[in-house]
Protein backbone atom coordinates (compact mmCIF):
# COMPACT_ATOMS: atom_id res chain seq x y z
CA UNK A 1 0.00 0.00 0.00
CA UNK A 2 1.35 3.54 -1.17
CA UNK A 3 2.50 5.92 2.13
CA UNK A 4 -0.60 8.10 1.22
CA UNK A 5 -3.03 5.59 1.07
CA UNK A 6 -1.71 4.27 4.41
CA UNK A 7 -1.98 7.65 6.25
CA UNK A 8 -5.48 8.72 4.66
CA UNK A 9 -6.57 4.53 5.98
CA UNK A 10 -5.29 5.53 9.21
CA UNK A 11 -6.83 8.88 9.26
CA UNK A 12 -10.45 7.28 8.54
CA UNK A 13 -9.46 4.68 11.96
CA UNK A 14 -8.89 7.91 13.88
CA UNK A 15 -11.68 9.62 12.78
CA UNK A 16 -13.78 6.77 14.12
CA UNK A 17 -14.49 5.94 18.33
CA UNK A 18 -11.67 4.64 19.80
CA UNK A 19 -9.88 3.54 22.71
CA UNK A 20 -5.98 2.83 22.77
CA UNK A 21 -3.27 2.34 25.05
CA UNK A 22 0.51 1.28 24.96
CA UNK A 23 2.14 -1.43 27.87
CA UNK A 24 5.76 -1.08 28.22
CA UNK A 25 7.95 -3.71 29.84
CA UNK A 26 10.98 -3.88 30.77
CA UNK A 27 13.15 -7.25 32.44
CA UNK A 28 16.34 -7.61 33.18
CA UNK A 29 17.19 -11.65 33.48
CA UNK A 30 20.50 -12.48 35.19
CA UNK A 31 21.79 -16.44 34.75
CA UNK A 32 22.95 -17.50 38.43
CA UNK A 33 25.22 -20.56 36.88
CA UNK A 34 26.78 -18.61 34.29
CA UNK A 35 26.87 -15.10 36.20
CA UNK A 36 25.96 -13.66 32.87
CA UNK A 37 22.76 -11.53 31.44
CA UNK A 38 20.24 -13.51 30.31
CA UNK A 39 17.63 -10.82 29.29
CA UNK A 40 17.52 -7.30 29.29
CA UNK A 41 14.64 -6.24 27.07
CA UNK A 42 12.11 -3.87 26.58
CA UNK A 43 9.04 -4.79 25.67
CA UNK A 44 6.32 -2.07 23.79
CA UNK A 45 2.53 -3.41 23.41
CA UNK A 46 0.37 -0.60 21.60
CA UNK A 47 -3.48 -1.89 21.64
CA UNK A 48 -6.43 -0.56 20.04
CA UNK A 49 -10.19 -1.03 19.82
CA UNK A 50 -12.38 0.94 17.09
CA UNK A 51 -16.25 0.85 17.67
CA UNK A 52 -17.74 0.38 13.94
CA UNK A 53 -21.05 0.67 15.23
CA UNK A 54 -23.79 -1.81 15.09
CA UNK A 55 -21.93 -4.28 17.98
CA UNK A 56 -18.99 -4.15 15.87
CA UNK A 57 -15.57 -3.79 16.55
CA UNK A 58 -12.48 -3.66 15.20
CA UNK A 59 -9.18 -5.06 17.49
CA UNK A 60 -5.55 -4.34 16.73
CA UNK A 61 -2.45 -5.09 18.78
CA UNK A 62 1.51 -5.84 18.54
CA UNK A 63 4.49 -6.13 20.02
CA UNK A 64 7.83 -4.56 19.33
CA UNK A 65 10.66 -6.40 21.65
CA UNK A 66 14.32 -5.01 21.77
CA UNK A 67 16.34 -7.64 23.87
CA UNK A 68 20.83 -6.32 23.21
CA UNK A 69 21.49 -9.49 25.82
CA UNK A 70 20.30 -11.75 22.78
CA UNK A 71 20.37 -14.98 24.63
CA UNK A 72 16.47 -16.14 24.55
CA UNK A 73 16.86 -16.25 20.97
CA UNK A 74 20.19 -15.35 19.86
CA UNK A 75 21.26 -14.19 16.13
CA UNK A 76 18.78 -13.39 13.56
CA UNK A 77 16.11 -16.55 13.81
CA UNK A 78 14.94 -17.88 10.73
CA UNK A 79 11.13 -18.06 11.79
CA UNK A 80 10.64 -21.10 9.10
CA UNK A 81 8.12 -22.33 11.53
CA UNK A 82 5.51 -19.33 10.85
CA UNK A 83 2.93 -19.28 7.79
CA UNK A 84 3.22 -16.46 5.09
CA UNK A 85 1.77 -13.22 6.96
CA UNK A 86 2.47 -14.59 10.20
CA UNK A 87 5.94 -14.10 10.47
CA UNK A 88 7.88 -11.60 12.76
CA UNK A 89 10.18 -8.69 11.27
CA UNK A 90 13.35 -8.79 12.86
CA UNK A 91 15.58 -5.96 12.90
CA UNK A 92 19.29 -6.97 13.31
CA UNK A 93 19.71 -9.07 15.72
CA UNK A 94 18.05 -7.43 18.96
CA UNK A 95 14.77 -6.24 17.52
CA UNK A 96 11.15 -7.92 16.95
CA UNK A 97 8.13 -6.47 15.63
CA UNK A 98 5.35 -8.64 15.69
CA UNK A 99 1.54 -8.28 14.88
CA UNK A 100 -0.26 -9.67 17.58
CA UNK A 101 -4.49 -9.64 17.05
CA UNK A 102 -5.79 -7.50 14.22
CA UNK A 103 -9.39 -8.73 13.93
CA UNK A 104 -13.30 -8.13 12.92
CA UNK A 105 -15.53 -8.90 15.74
CA UNK A 106 -19.39 -8.11 14.74
CA UNK A 107 -22.95 -9.76 16.23
CA UNK A 108 -23.75 -13.21 14.57
CA UNK A 109 -27.59 -13.32 15.89
CA UNK A 110 -27.27 -13.75 19.44
CA UNK A 111 -23.90 -15.44 18.89
CA UNK A 112 -20.74 -13.39 17.94
CA UNK A 113 -17.96 -13.87 14.58
CA UNK A 114 -14.89 -12.81 14.93
CA UNK A 115 -12.57 -12.94 11.97
CA UNK A 116 -8.75 -12.25 11.41
CA UNK A 117 -5.31 -12.64 13.61
CA UNK A 118 -6.80 -13.93 17.36
CA UNK A 119 -6.04 -16.52 20.26
CA UNK A 120 -8.99 -18.57 20.72
CA UNK A 121 -8.82 -19.90 24.00
CA UNK A 122 -10.25 -23.58 25.22
CA UNK A 123 -8.21 -24.92 27.87
CA UNK A 124 -9.61 -24.85 31.14
CA UNK A 125 -6.60 -25.66 33.65
CA UNK A 126 -3.84 -23.20 34.48
CA UNK A 127 -0.13 -23.32 33.16
CA UNK A 128 -0.95 -27.14 31.06
CA UNK A 129 -1.74 -27.38 27.22
CA UNK A 130 -4.09 -30.17 26.86
CA UNK A 131 -7.12 -28.74 25.02
CA UNK A 132 -5.82 -25.58 24.61
CA UNK A 133 -4.48 -27.25 21.02
CA UNK A 134 -5.93 -24.19 18.66
CA UNK A 135 -2.94 -21.96 18.61
CA UNK A 136 0.78 -22.84 18.41
CA UNK A 137 3.23 -21.96 21.19
CA UNK A 138 6.20 -19.79 20.78
CA UNK A 139 9.28 -21.59 23.59
CA UNK A 140 10.94 -18.77 23.69
CA UNK A 141 11.03 -18.94 27.67
CA UNK A 142 9.92 -22.62 27.76
CA UNK A 143 6.59 -22.45 29.58
CA UNK A 144 7.70 -19.43 32.25
CA UNK A 145 6.07 -16.71 29.70
CA UNK A 146 2.08 -15.87 30.27
CA UNK A 147 0.60 -17.97 28.42
CA UNK A 148 -1.04 -14.61 26.99
CA UNK A 149 2.23 -13.69 25.58
CA UNK A 150 3.34 -17.34 24.11
CA UNK A 151 0.66 -18.31 22.39
CA UNK A 152 0.66 -17.34 18.55
CA UNK A 153 -1.84 -16.27 17.30
CA UNK A 154 -3.14 -17.06 14.09
CA UNK A 155 -5.24 -16.14 11.27
CA UNK A 156 -8.74 -17.62 11.64
CA UNK A 157 -12.35 -17.37 11.44
CA UNK A 158 -14.33 -17.83 14.70
CA UNK A 159 -18.18 -18.33 15.33
CA UNK A 160 -19.42 -18.54 18.30
CA UNK A 161 -23.61 -19.12 18.50
CA UNK A 162 -26.17 -20.64 20.86
CA UNK A 163 -28.24 -23.94 19.21
CA UNK A 164 -30.78 -24.19 21.97
CA UNK A 165 -29.45 -24.92 25.09
CA UNK A 166 -25.99 -25.22 23.69
CA UNK A 167 -23.03 -23.12 22.93
CA UNK A 168 -21.31 -24.07 19.48
CA UNK A 169 -18.12 -22.61 18.78
CA UNK A 170 -15.77 -23.09 15.60
CA UNK A 171 -12.58 -22.40 13.44
CA UNK A 172 -11.71 -22.69 10.43
CA UNK A 173 -8.02 -21.28 9.94
CA UNK A 174 -5.71 -21.55 7.07
CA UNK A 175 -2.69 -20.74 8.88
CA UNK A 176 -0.47 -23.27 8.88
CA UNK A 177 2.01 -21.76 11.84
CA UNK A 178 3.59 -24.33 14.67
CA UNK A 179 5.75 -24.54 17.56
CA UNK A 180 8.44 -22.23 17.89
CA UNK A 181 10.74 -24.10 19.78
CA UNK A 182 14.20 -22.30 20.33
CA UNK A 183 17.39 -22.92 18.23
CA UNK A 184 20.37 -23.45 18.60
CA UNK A 185 22.78 -22.11 21.47
CA UNK A 186 19.40 -20.50 23.20
CA UNK A 187 19.15 -20.33 26.69
CA UNK A 188 15.90 -22.53 26.52
CA UNK A 189 17.72 -24.84 23.60
CA UNK A 190 15.52 -28.18 24.14
CA UNK A 191 18.17 -30.61 25.60
CA UNK A 192 15.97 -33.60 25.79
CA UNK A 193 16.50 -36.81 23.87
CA UNK A 194 12.79 -36.39 23.62
CA UNK A 195 13.53 -33.26 21.37
CA UNK A 196 16.36 -34.06 20.14
CA UNK A 197 14.90 -37.03 17.66
CA UNK A 198 16.75 -39.19 20.33
CA UNK A 199 20.03 -37.80 20.44
CA UNK A 200 21.54 -37.95 23.68
CA UNK A 201 21.66 -34.44 25.69
CA UNK A 202 25.63 -34.39 25.51
CA UNK A 203 25.44 -35.04 22.13
CA UNK A 204 25.24 -32.67 19.27
CA UNK A 205 22.72 -32.77 15.75
CA UNK A 206 23.56 -32.80 12.65
CA UNK A 207 22.12 -29.51 10.77
CA UNK A 208 18.36 -28.70 10.90
CA UNK A 209 16.31 -28.13 7.49
CA UNK A 210 12.52 -27.57 8.09
CA UNK A 211 10.45 -28.64 4.97
CA UNK A 212 6.79 -26.34 5.72
CA UNK A 213 3.42 -27.31 3.94
CA UNK A 214 2.13 -24.77 1.91
CA UNK A 215 -1.26 -26.08 1.55
CA UNK A 216 -4.02 -24.20 2.77
CA UNK A 217 -5.28 -27.68 2.82
CA UNK A 218 -3.36 -28.31 5.88
CA UNK A 219 -5.20 -25.77 8.40
CA UNK A 220 -6.98 -26.00 11.20
CA UNK A 221 -10.55 -27.08 11.62
CA UNK A 222 -12.16 -27.57 14.67
CA UNK A 223 -15.36 -27.49 16.54
CA UNK A 224 -16.67 -26.96 20.33
CA UNK A 225 -19.82 -27.61 21.78
CA UNK A 226 -20.40 -26.50 25.51
CA UNK A 227 -24.06 -26.06 28.28
CA UNK A 228 -24.31 -25.90 31.79
CA UNK A 229 -26.10 -29.11 33.62
CA UNK A 230 -26.92 -27.53 36.71
CA UNK A 231 -23.51 -26.97 38.60
CA UNK A 232 -21.77 -28.78 35.89
CA UNK A 233 -19.85 -27.33 33.01
CA UNK A 234 -19.42 -29.61 30.16
CA UNK A 235 -17.84 -29.30 26.85
CA UNK A 236 -17.15 -31.72 23.46
CA UNK A 237 -13.94 -30.82 21.50
CA UNK A 238 -12.99 -32.07 17.76
CA UNK A 239 -9.98 -30.48 15.72
CA UNK A 240 -8.30 -31.59 12.81
CA UNK A 241 -4.76 -30.02 11.54
CA UNK A 242 -1.45 -29.93 11.21
CA UNK A 243 0.49 -31.13 14.36
CA UNK A 244 2.51 -28.07 15.73
CA UNK A 245 5.17 -31.01 16.92
CA UNK A 246 7.95 -31.77 14.80
CA UNK A 247 9.03 -35.14 13.23
CA UNK A 248 12.52 -35.70 12.35
CA UNK A 249 13.75 -37.56 9.14
CA UNK A 250 18.00 -37.91 8.55
CA UNK A 251 19.02 -37.36 5.24
CA UNK A 252 21.78 -37.80 3.41
CA UNK A 253 23.46 -36.00 0.47
CA UNK A 254 26.61 -34.77 -1.05
CA UNK A 255 26.65 -31.79 1.50
CA UNK A 256 26.58 -34.36 4.57
CA UNK A 257 23.55 -35.33 6.92
CA UNK A 258 21.19 -33.66 8.13
CA UNK A 259 17.85 -33.37 10.06
CA UNK A 260 15.09 -32.76 8.05
CA UNK A 261 11.91 -31.82 10.00
CA UNK A 262 8.27 -32.21 8.78
CA UNK A 263 4.76 -31.92 10.35
CA UNK A 264 1.59 -34.58 9.78
CA UNK A 265 -1.99 -34.10 10.52
CA UNK A 266 -3.63 -35.10 13.34
CA UNK A 267 -7.23 -34.92 15.25
CA UNK A 268 -7.81 -34.87 18.75
CA UNK A 269 -11.42 -35.63 20.68
CA UNK A 270 -11.80 -33.97 24.10
CA UNK A 271 -13.94 -33.57 26.81
CA UNK A 272 -13.88 -30.76 29.61
CA UNK A 273 -15.70 -30.05 32.91
CA UNK A 274 -15.76 -27.70 35.81
CA UNK A 275 -18.30 -27.87 38.85
CA UNK A 276 -17.88 -26.36 41.99
CA UNK A 277 -18.03 -28.48 45.34
CA UNK A 278 -18.35 -26.44 48.19
CA UNK A 279 -15.66 -23.93 48.10
CA UNK A 280 -13.62 -25.47 45.78
CA UNK A 281 -13.58 -25.52 41.88
CA UNK A 282 -12.57 -28.94 40.24
CA UNK A 283 -11.67 -29.18 36.57
CA UNK A 284 -11.29 -31.86 34.53
CA UNK A 285 -9.88 -32.52 30.78
CA UNK A 286 -9.43 -35.56 28.21
CA UNK A 287 -7.48 -35.70 25.23
CA UNK A 288 -7.78 -38.43 22.44
CA UNK A 289 -5.36 -38.45 19.73
CA UNK A 290 -5.73 -41.46 17.80
CA UNK A 291 -3.18 -42.76 15.34
CA UNK A 292 -0.91 -39.63 15.96
CA UNK A 293 2.46 -40.14 14.50
CA UNK A 294 5.92 -40.30 16.95
CA UNK A 295 9.54 -40.32 16.27
CA UNK A 296 11.24 -43.42 16.12
CA UNK A 297 14.64 -44.69 16.85
CA UNK A 298 16.36 -48.06 16.55
CA UNK A 299 20.32 -47.75 16.46
CA UNK A 300 21.26 -44.70 14.02
CA UNK A 301 18.07 -45.30 11.41
CA UNK A 302 15.31 -42.48 12.64
CA UNK A 303 11.83 -43.15 11.32
CA UNK A 304 8.24 -42.91 12.53
CA UNK A 305 5.49 -45.01 13.47
CA UNK A 306 1.40 -44.41 14.32
CA UNK A 307 -0.10 -44.73 18.24
CA UNK A 308 -3.04 -43.33 20.18
CA UNK A 309 -1.99 -40.50 22.57
CA UNK A 310 -4.43 -40.11 25.60
CA UNK A 311 -4.50 -37.43 27.83
CA UNK A 312 -5.98 -36.89 31.14
CA UNK A 313 -6.09 -33.88 34.07
CA UNK A 314 -7.64 -32.86 36.57
CA UNK A 315 -7.08 -29.65 38.83
CA UNK A 316 -8.99 -28.39 41.78
CA UNK A 317 -8.82 -24.55 42.93
CA UNK A 318 -9.68 -23.17 46.37
CA UNK A 319 -8.79 -20.74 49.09
CA UNK A 320 -6.49 -21.67 51.57
CA UNK A 321 -4.44 -20.56 54.80
CA UNK A 322 -4.43 -17.03 55.31
CA UNK A 323 -6.50 -16.62 52.23
CA UNK A 324 -4.04 -17.77 50.17
CA UNK A 325 -5.45 -19.32 46.48
CA UNK A 326 -4.39 -22.48 45.79
CA UNK A 327 -4.32 -24.20 42.51
CA UNK A 328 -3.43 -28.06 42.33
CA UNK A 329 -3.51 -29.97 38.99
CA UNK A 330 -2.36 -33.58 37.51
CA UNK A 331 -1.74 -34.50 34.17
CA UNK A 332 -1.32 -37.74 33.07
CA UNK A 333 -0.11 -38.33 29.69
CA UNK A 334 0.09 -42.33 27.93
CA UNK A 335 1.28 -43.51 24.19
CA UNK A 336 -0.67 -47.07 24.23
CA UNK A 337 0.73 -49.81 22.61
CA UNK A 338 4.04 -47.59 22.22
CA UNK A 339 6.32 -48.59 19.02
CA UNK A 340 9.45 -50.24 19.37
CA UNK A 341 12.12 -47.52 19.65
CA UNK A 342 9.94 -44.44 20.60
CA UNK A 343 11.67 -41.57 20.93
CA UNK A 344 9.61 -39.63 23.44
CA UNK A 345 8.95 -41.76 26.97
CA UNK A 346 5.91 -43.70 26.86
CA UNK A 347 4.13 -42.12 29.92
CA UNK A 348 4.65 -38.45 31.67
CA UNK A 349 2.75 -37.86 35.18
CA UNK A 350 2.79 -34.25 36.48
CA UNK A 351 1.75 -32.76 38.78
CA UNK A 352 1.63 -28.66 39.56
CA UNK A 353 1.23 -26.43 42.12
CA UNK A 354 0.41 -22.67 41.61
CA UNK A 355 -0.17 -20.80 45.03
CA UNK A 356 -1.12 -16.71 44.99
CA UNK A 357 -1.36 -14.15 47.88
CA UNK A 358 -2.51 -10.79 47.39
CA UNK A 359 -1.52 -8.23 50.63
CA UNK A 360 -2.33 -4.93 51.72
CA UNK A 361 -5.12 -4.12 50.02
CA UNK A 362 -3.98 -5.94 46.97
CA UNK A 363 -0.72 -3.33 46.51
CA UNK A 364 1.57 -6.74 47.21
CA UNK A 365 1.64 -10.11 45.22
CA UNK A 366 3.33 -13.18 46.22
CA UNK A 367 3.37 -16.37 44.00
CA UNK A 368 4.57 -19.38 43.63
CA UNK A 369 4.75 -22.39 40.57
CA UNK A 370 6.17 -25.46 41.14
CA UNK A 371 6.12 -28.41 38.09
CA UNK A 372 7.19 -31.54 38.65
CA UNK A 373 7.42 -34.80 36.36
CA UNK A 374 7.34 -37.78 38.49
CA UNK A 375 8.30 -40.30 35.59
CA UNK A 376 11.96 -38.62 35.79
CA UNK A 377 11.60 -36.89 39.23
CA UNK A 378 12.47 -33.33 38.00
CA UNK A 379 11.28 -30.57 37.92
CA UNK A 380 10.43 -26.48 37.98
CA UNK A 381 9.88 -23.66 40.56
CA UNK A 382 9.31 -20.32 39.96
CA UNK A 383 8.83 -17.67 43.06
CA UNK A 384 7.60 -13.93 42.68
CA UNK A 385 6.86 -11.09 44.50
CA UNK A 386 5.06 -8.01 42.92
CA UNK A 387 4.44 -4.46 44.15
CA UNK A 388 1.63 -2.31 42.59
CA UNK A 389 1.74 1.24 44.01
CA UNK A 390 -1.01 2.32 41.12
CA UNK A 391 -3.20 0.30 38.85
CA UNK A 392 -0.81 1.40 35.70
CA UNK A 393 2.95 0.06 37.35
CA UNK A 394 4.14 -3.05 38.48
CA UNK A 395 7.78 -3.83 39.72
CA UNK A 396 7.94 -7.33 40.20
CA UNK A 397 11.30 -9.74 41.27
CA UNK A 398 11.11 -13.65 40.25
CA UNK A 399 13.35 -16.44 40.53
CA UNK A 400 13.18 -19.74 38.30
CA UNK A 401 14.90 -22.80 39.12
CA UNK A 402 14.93 -26.29 37.63
CA UNK A 403 16.16 -29.87 38.60
CA UNK A 404 16.47 -33.34 37.86
CA UNK A 405 18.43 -35.20 35.26
CA UNK A 406 19.52 -33.44 31.63
CA UNK A 407 16.87 -36.60 29.74
CA UNK A 408 14.04 -34.91 32.01
CA UNK A 409 11.15 -32.74 30.58
CA UNK A 410 12.23 -30.10 32.78
CA UNK A 411 15.56 -31.17 34.06
CA UNK A 412 16.71 -30.14 30.54
CA UNK A 413 17.28 -26.99 31.64
CA UNK A 414 19.28 -27.86 34.94
CA UNK A 415 21.62 -24.92 35.07
CA UNK A 416 19.26 -22.37 34.14
CA UNK A 417 18.50 -20.98 37.04
CA UNK A 418 17.98 -17.54 36.97
CA UNK A 419 16.96 -14.08 39.07
CA UNK A 420 14.49 -11.22 36.84
CA UNK A 421 13.68 -8.06 37.73
CA UNK A 422 11.17 -6.30 36.08
CA UNK A 423 8.80 -3.20 35.59
CA UNK A 424 6.00 -2.68 33.64
CA UNK A 425 3.66 0.28 32.77
CA UNK A 426 0.47 1.58 30.91
CA UNK A 427 0.33 4.47 28.97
Amino acid sequence: MRPARLAASALCLLALPAAAEVRVTAVYGHGLEESDSVEASVRVEPSFSVDLGAGSWLEASARIRLDPADRLDPGRPRYDTYAWGSVPYRIEDETTVELRDLYLESPLGQGVARIGRQQVVWGRLDGVRVLDTINPFNFREFILADFDQARIPVWAMYLDVPVGRWRVETVLSPDTTVHDIPERDAWFEFRAPRFRFGADSSGSLPPVETQRPSDLADGTIAARLSRSLGRLDVSFQAQQGLDPEPLGALRVDGSGVRVETHYAQRRIFGLGATTSVGPAILRAEIAAQPSRHFNTRNGQALGTARADQWTLAGGMDFNGPLDTFVNLQFVYDRITESPLGLVRPRTDRIVTAFLRRDFAYETWLLEGRWYGNLEDEDGIFRGRIAWRPTGDLELSLAVDGFYGPARGLFGQFSGRDRVSLGVSFTL
